[in-house]
């Protein structure tokens, strides 16, 4: 990392926060930063208090929000109430926040994710022994990361989850990787792209410690909230999906294949977008199956897990612009692994690409807006277009590879009939 780059993250980091206190001074909190942090704050609450059975009810959950909401002078335009829709699994984790005041909670939350997505950088350069200041450039001061901290979403946790699943991966403990792996139930759509991976590349010990995991969670969340719980989160989760939840699911704010059908097909082809999704997601699945397959069989290799990183966000239908995070780890692996090759060239293009695109185009888009709907239609087209041109370099290269390996051992065994040939002379 240079001066130059080094002074620019610096630069656009105090710029954020300079964002960020205005959005406070002029706001306060809740009514955009830490807005969905709010909702886990009240599920942890009603979880100290008892209510645990009522979870997902959403007049208990708007009885419990609306004492913080008057507090706090809270005004949303486009929802009465924000719901809380993630597994128990993550207001169980936030209980000891819950204790403190929404506000105090916030600022140890928003300080949380940071540190968690710092830990991420530095783990996964550890892992494949690489300066970890290649990775923080593209993290560091970029948008996703940004929106993550100022809504107070728990991807950071995410992150982290996925950066301990990859080093203990490759350092050969496939039964902690998979619990590690786990981690990412608390938004379960982003299991997929793991799954198959693993799947793919026959690392079952992985696979069934991810499963068993997961298996726990679910008898705790179960165990927690109940029959009826489950059935007021089915519920919610159903009317969420409906016109009803436009505005909390927010689709034109992911960074996935989801959003990108979606804005690209006309509103009067909806019925298309469902099965679309679908299909191409299965496409982008299997062709990122076959690199993996002849790439990470053996050992876990930075190019496999950059790919990974990269279709776990486009291929989960539920990954807003703030899991990106996950993707500017893969980005990041894939430039160190560029810059091993040797191509160090192609390694600072996809560098600069990925920084203006996620960094700076963004910080100027919503410094006039406010949303990050426009950033995440940029970035989705950036990733996607990275994954494409990913695949591409891969793919001749893994076939040169086997091409390669055969050639010799037919040469062997040539050499080998030829001998026995004279011996038999």
């Amino acid at each position: 990392m240079n001066h130059v780059t080094r002074w620019s993250i610096v630069f656009l980091v105090v710029m954020q926060c300079v964002v960020l206190a205005g959005m406070l001074r002029r706001d306060g909190p809740f009514d955009h930063v830490g807005m969905d942090y709010l909702t886990t704050w009240v599920a942890s609450d009603m979880l100290l208090h008892g209510e645990a059975r009522h979870l997902y009810d959403t007049r208990a959950q708007w009885a419990a929000e609306l004492p913080i909401i008057e507090q706090y002078n809270v005004h949303w335009d486009d929802r009465v109430m924000h719901p809380y829709l993630a597994p128990p699994l993550l207001a169980i984790f936030a209980l000891p926040l819950g204790l403190l005041s929404p506000v105090f909670a916030l600022a140890l939350w928003m300080l949380l994710a940071i540190g968690a997505v710092a830990l991420a950088v530095r783990g996964m350069a550890s892992a494949f022994e690489i300066d970890w200041r290649e990775i923080a450039p593209l993290v560091f001061g970029s948008m996703p990361l940004f929106v993550l901290v100022m809504l107070g979403q728990a991807d950071g946790l995410l992150a982290l989850g996925f950066a301990a699943f990859v080093v203990l991966l490759r350092r050969g403990h496939e039964g902690r990787a998979g619990m590690a792996l786990a981690v990412l139930a608390l938004k379960p759509q982003l299991l997929l792209a793991p799954i198959v991976y693993l799947a793919i590349t026959g690392r079952r010990r992985a696979l069934i410690a991810a499963a068993l995991t997961g298996l726990v969670e679910a008898v705790i969340s179960v165990a927690i909230i109940g029959i009826g719980g489950v059935r007021d989160e089915l519920a919610v989760s159903r009317r969420m999906a409906g016109p009803a939840g436009d505005a909390v699911i927010n689709v034109p704010g992911m960074l996935n294949i989801r959003a990108a059908v979606f804005r690209l097909l006309p509103s009067d082809l909806t019925a298309l977008q469902g099965p679309l999704v679908v299909g191409l997601t299965l496409l982008v699945l299997v062709i990122s199956a076959r690199i993996w397959r002849q790439s990470d069989a053996r050992e876990v290799s930075l190019f496999g897990i950059g790919l990974l990183a990269i279709t776990t966000v486009l291929t989960a239908l539920h990954a807003h612009y703030h899991t990106g995070v996950i993707a500017l780890l893969g980005v990041g692996l894939v430039a160190a692994a560029l810059r091993e090759r040797g191509d160090g060239h192609t390694a600072r293009r996809l560098t600069s690409i990925t920084w203006v695109s996620f960094s700076v185009v963004p910080f100027l888009m919503y410094v006039f807006v406010e949303s990050s709907r426009a950033p995440a239609a940029l970035g989705t087209v950036i990733i996607i277009g990275v994954w494409v041109w990913l695949i591409r370099d891969l793919a001749p290269r893994r076939r040169g590879a086997q091409v390669g390996a055969r050639v010799p051992a037919q040469s062997a065994q040539m050499s080998v009939g030829s001998s026995g040939d004279r011996q038999g002379g």
